[in-house]
């Protein structure tokens, strides 16, 4: 990467655009031989526990990561501003762009949400199918963003800086699952120093309740 051309660089973003519209086509390919074997229901049911199990655990890191939403997010782009080396002027541009794209990203997967939560009272396999189509067609929809998104972040930074944006992606979301992870071998390792507390507190309390008892006049 270092030593690649900026047409080398652009080629790569392009094969990054590719390879999502492959799994788009995998998906909607994969939708088909699934209906052949259980039914659109349960086929729609496997698509969003997927989905959803996925939100869960990025929403369950960034909830053991002592940080709010709104934290993170900031904390996304002072490290992107840093990564990428964005001047003053750059970012002034930017920003607003990712954060319109950001916005219809955002759209795409409300839209999305609700589909999956058409699923449970759709009333036939036609109904269940047809929700999956739209499904699907909404992931185009972001990979027609991610196109969109590279070719006009291209009018503001160098190949070099896109190419770091989406590197500076994968770094942030690895370094928040880090902390996150740091975060819990801490609270792991101070449990038995808790428990030991605990288990001090406890026989302290029966000593003193035995003294109580000691003290407590004779009952007639």
């Amino acid at each position: 990467f270092q030593v690649a051309s900026d047409d080398e660089i652009k080629s790569g973003l392009r094969q990054m655009t590719e390879v999502c519209q492959k799994d788009v086509a995998i998906e909607r390919e994969y939708i088909g031989k699934f209906g052949r074997v259980i039914s659109a229901r349960q086929t729609a049911e496997l698509y969003k526990t997927e989905i959803e199990f996925q939100k869960a655990i990025w929403s369950r890191v960034l909830q053991g990561s002592g940080q709010s939403e709104d934290a993170v997010e900031s904390a996304r782009a002072a490290f992107l501003t840093h990564k990428m080396k964005l001047t003053a002027e750059q970012s002034r541009q930017f920003w607003p762009v990712y954060n319109e794209l950001q916005r219809e990203k955002n759209a795409n997967s409300q839209a999305s949400e609700r589909l999956r939560g058409s699923v449970n009272n759709a009333r036939s396999d036609a109904e269940v199918t047809d929700l999956l189509k739209q499904m699907t067609d909404l992931r185009q929809k972001d990979v027609d963003l991610e196109k969109k998104q590279t070719e006009r972040f291209l009018k503001i930074v160098n190949a070099r800086q896109a190419a770091m944006f989406y590197k500076g992606e994968i770094d942030f979301r690895r370094k928040i699952i880090q902390e996150w992870r740091e975060r819990r071998r801490e609270q792991v390792g101070d449990r038995p120093k808790r428990e030991r507390l605990e288990q001090f507190r406890e026989r302290r309390e029966n000593l003193r309740e035995r003294r109580n008892e000691q003290r407590r006049p004779p009952r007639e």
